[in-house]
């Protein structure tokens, strides 16, 4: 016999998702890690189990401090899981995963579209950049220290450059073509479950929502966006992608971006490192996507 865990808490679009299946869901695993159980189910939308060394996600369960590695409970993938609202479990070959009890979280945040003082945030980036080791080329992009990269470091670094270049201009000429053009060459730009190209767009896309003009003009061509990213990346970076244009975050930006939506540099500043250590790049790429963005408007606005 296998053992139940408890989960402690389930994000809101997930206990809606079980809520709105009386039958129940069928997938089966996708990925294991130590820190995670990633589910695909039928339906389509990928479910996360998770335990608290990593961050809280849009589409996840918090399961029990017990399970320290989930590589280590005989997940494999391609293995059915069954979610039943009715016996409020998740089945996983002989693991139950028991919902019962289970706290309903959100990491929902509209951004505010207000006047910050964007050069103050970038200086708070910059002071960040000078503390934390540089030999990162996610970072070193954003400084122009190609010297410091490997070959395969910095043929990336100049493709995911040029592509944010096009996107800026894009942006300050108001030219949606040359946008989708330059976010057409990001989405799917590196390796891992969620490539570093589709986590610096998201960065650079946070701040730029911030004000309220260039807000306007990612609403208009979020369509295209979601378009491009299906047929160009990962099934879960297409997933965070979709959740960015739903205004669900993972935890850590979620706290970024109230921490804007306050304007409040010091609770900024304390994101930053959180952030940074975000997956294998996942962090450093969006934070640099995050340091473009601001970059852009401080240059736009002077302030």
């Amino acid at each position: 016999m296998g053992r139940v865990y408890p989960i402690t808490e389930i994000s809101s679009p997930m206990a809606k998702l079980l809520l709105n299946s009386s039958s129940g869901l069928f997938g089966a695993v996708h990925s294991v890690f130590n820190s995670s159980c990633n589910i695909k189910t039928r339906m389509g939308p990928l479910l996360t189990l998770q335990n608290a060394k990593v961050a809280k996600t849009p589409m996840s369960c918090l399961c029990s401090p017990e399970i320290d590695d989930f590589t280590l409970l005989s997940l494999k993938p391609g293995e059915t899981a069954v979610l039943s609202l009715v016996d409020q479990n998740i089945q996983i070959g002989e693991n139950t995963f028991s919902l019962a009890g289970a706290q309903e979280f959100s990491t929902k945040i509209e951004i505010k579209k207000h006047s910050i003082c964007y050069s103050d945030y970038l200086k708070a980036m910059k002071d960040f950049l000078r503390e934390s080791p540089v030999n990162l080329y996610h970072f070193l992009i954003a400084w122009d220290q190609s010297n410091a990269l490997t070959a395969i470091e910095k043929a990336l670094a100049q493709k995911i450059s040029a592509a944010a270049e096009e996107i800026k201009q894009g942006f300050l000429n108001q030219d949606k073509t040359l946008i989708i053009k330059g976010i057409d060459q990001l989405l799917g730009l590196g390796i891992g479950l969620t490539p570093s190209g589709d986590d610096l767009l998201l960065g650079f896309l946070t701040i730029l929502t911030v004000q309220e003009k260039y807000s306007r003009i990612v609403e208009s061509i979020k369509d295209e966006i979601l378009h491009l990213a299906r047929a160009s990346t990962t099934e879960i970076s297409f997933e965070f992608i979709a959740y960015f244009f739903q205004n669900y975050y993972s935890q850590p930006i979620y706290l970024l971006i109230k921490a804007l939506n306050q304007d409040n540099l010091e609770q900024f500043r304390d994101c930053l490192p959180v952030i940074a250590v975000i997956g294998h790049s996942s962090g450093k790429d969006f934070l640099t996507g995050v340091y473009l963005g601001l970059d852009f408007l401080a240059r736009k606005y002077l302030g």
